[in-house]
């Protein structure tokens, strides 16, 4: 042990203080309010970001700043999904699909531009 306590530079008696000591109040803190984000996070489907987690908090009651709760959100392993945004599609009509377009040979050749003597460009 006083080798491990040299190599750290430590003494040995706040070695051992150290290993006695109780956990902080802010430890406590932090474990309670992991808690709450966990709950937060599986209710909204793992939808908010940091931010809109800051407002569901302070909706509860409880002021967090935005720094706080990524450091928290970080340790406890969540991350944000965004879901991918809705994307309009076009419906299909008779006029628009591709047999329209093969069965006339005219659509697919390309125009002939001429000048005004008929010989083409």
């Amino acid at each position: 042990m006083s080798l491990m306590c040299k190599a750290l530079e430590v003494s040995r008696s706040g070695y051992y203080a150290w290993l006695k000591r109780t956990e902080s109040e802010r430890t406590y803190a932090d474990a309670e309010l992991t808690l709450i984000i966990e709950k937060i996070h599986d209710d909204h489907q793992g939808r908010l970001g940091i931010g809109r987690l800051v407002v569901e908090l302070a909706k509860l009651g409880r002021r967090h700043s935005h720094k706080g709760m990524r450091r928290l959100v970080h340790a406890a392993g969540l991350a944000c999904v965004h879901p991918r945004p809705y994307k309009a599609t076009t419906a299909q009509d008779a006029a628009n699909t591709a047999t329209a377009w093969s069965t006339s040979s005219s659509a697919t050749s390309c125009p002939t531009l001429r000048t005004g003597s008929g010989s083409p460009i």
